[in-house]
């Protein structure tokens, strides 16, 4: 990972050598205090970190207010356009900020510097790719576009001496989203905030969040990431954990690994994963074990020897293996009753 500044938001600690913290965001009206508070608490359980609420207007003050005093997450307070919500923000409790420099104007950023000092509050730049000013456009392309935005805000802040700053640049665009934040880590050591925006629905938004997202962190850029995704946001935090346990920074529970199947296949591959996949999630394991589905001996445990445990496709039968090596024999019809009976020990083993 590049090593940034640490940033405090709440008790975290954000950049530096620290796990790549998980965002979401609430997509419901505040006004709604106790829907947002059940649905912070259902993100809390779904592994979210930090939650981040849209303040739009002042009359939305009070709803603000009850959130920050009742949230069991930190809150990030999203603001644009006017300065003064993020100061009040600040004042009413709020863990972070957000400002987008593409609707809120340096000369209104000094009040608002003061009272972040004052209260020891992080401000995220934000910088989004939908709402650069015209003068930004007239660059080359998008991304010198953002990079330049984002270096005329940062200078101000440093002019200011306020370092407890986080970043972000994000784009529809993989690609633009990817290089934005290649040339600014190589710029500043702030935390980065990632996230491929208004990536849409489904499929579609999994693969773009994925590939945006974890090639970055695969360049050790990245120290909070929010998955953008149309629907719900328990599924924006399930994704983020995928895609951080894809990159191994962190683990959150055992994973499956299972072939893509061919005519070798001596069992039924992809009914065993999925009886494998129900059966872990219902046991409730935290523990990030390795467990292999794999159709022959050719795929066995050759393939998956860094597999915790697996089983591999016989003749009439399975075998049982456990980092590599051969255990025994299972019929076909107790293998998985064999295969949990064995994850839930090792789960169990200190």
């Amino acid at each position: 990972m590049k090593k940034t500044r640490i940033v405090r938001v709440a008790d975290l600690k954000i950049g530096g050598n620290n796990p790549v913290i998980i965002q979401s965001m609430i997509k419901t009206p505040l006004k709604k205090v106790g829907f947002v508070l059940n649905t912070i608490s259902k993100l809390k359980k779904e592994g979210c970190e930090i939650i981040r609420v849209a303040y739009k207007e002042e009359k939305e003050a009070k709803f603000v207010k009850s959130i920050l005093k009742e949230s069991l997450l930190p809150v990030e307070v999203d603001i644009h356009f006017a300065s003064n919500l993020a100061i009040d923000a600040i004042k009413f409790g709020a863990d972070a900020v957000r400002i987008n420099p593409g609707n809120v104007r340096k000369q209104e950023l000094k009040n608002l510097i003061d009272v972040a000092k004052a209260y020891s509050v992080p401000i995220r730049v934000g910088v989004n790719s939908g709402s650069i000013p015209a003068k930004y456009k007239n660059k080359s392309n998008a991304v010198s576009g953002m990079v330049c935005l984002m270096k005329e805000y940062l200078e101000y802040f440093q002019k200011q001496n306020f370092k407890d700053i986080m970043l972000s640049l994000k784009s529809n665009s993989v690609r633009d989203t990817y290089y934005a934040n290649m040339k600014v880590a190589s710029l500043f050591n702030y935390p980065i905030h990632l996230g491929v925006t208004a990536t849409g629905l489904g499929t579609t938004s999994i693969i773009k969040s994925s590939v945006g997202i974890g090639a970055l962190l695969l360049q050790g850029i990245g120290d909070t990431i929010r998955v953008s995704y149309t629907g719900s946001p328990l599924e924006e935090v399930r994704t983020a954990k995928m895609i951080l346990s894809a990159v191994n920074l962190r683990k959150f529970a055992p994973e499956i690994i299972s072939c893509p199947g061919c005519s070798r296949l001596g069992i039924d591959v992809i009914k065993l994963a999925r009886e494998a996949q129900s059966a872990i999630n219902k046991m409730s394991i935290s523990k990030p074990l390795k467990i292999a589905i794999m159709g022959c001996e050719v795929n066995g445990p050759g393939e998956a020897e860094d597999a915790d445990i697996g089983i591999a496709g016989g003749k009439n039968c399975a075998i049982l293996f456990k980092k590599g090596k051969i255990v025994k024999k299972v019929s076909d019809a107790n293998i998985i009753s064999v295969l949990m009976k064995e994850v839930k020990d090792m789960a169990e083993e200190r």
